[in-house]
């Protein structure tokens, strides 16, 4: 698969982002999503979801075990996600640099 599809996580693993995508989806209450990943252990994920409150903990706790103990993951809830300049939706996106082997 194309390297933008890959998150690299805090304890190395690589992760797909159709494994993210599965688990975010389980939430029935998400309509909309995107996951960022600005270094090794931070990560943002905006979503558009309505009465969401009650499974935050419940959502940070499944990724941060996907992502790592140590991860920090922020929840933000948001009005609008943007498309990019192609016109598409990126769902998840990283800043983090890896090698594949």
């Amino acid at each position: 698969g194309r390297k933008s599809d890959l998150i690299l996580s805090s304890n190395g693993k690589v992760i797909h982002r159709s494994t993210i995508s599965t688990l975010i989806h389980s939430f029935k209450e998400i309509e909309q999503y995107t996951l960022h990943q600005s270094s090794i252990t931070n990560y943002q994920l905006n979503i558009i979801s309505e009465n969401f409150e009650k499974k935050v903990k419940q959502l940070r706790k499944r990724l941060q075990h996907l992502f790592g103990n140590n991860s920090n993951i922020n929840i933000c809830q948001v009005d609008n996600i943007s498309k990019s300049a192609s016109g598409k939706r990126t769902y998840v996106t990283s800043d983090v640099k890896y090698e594949l082997y």
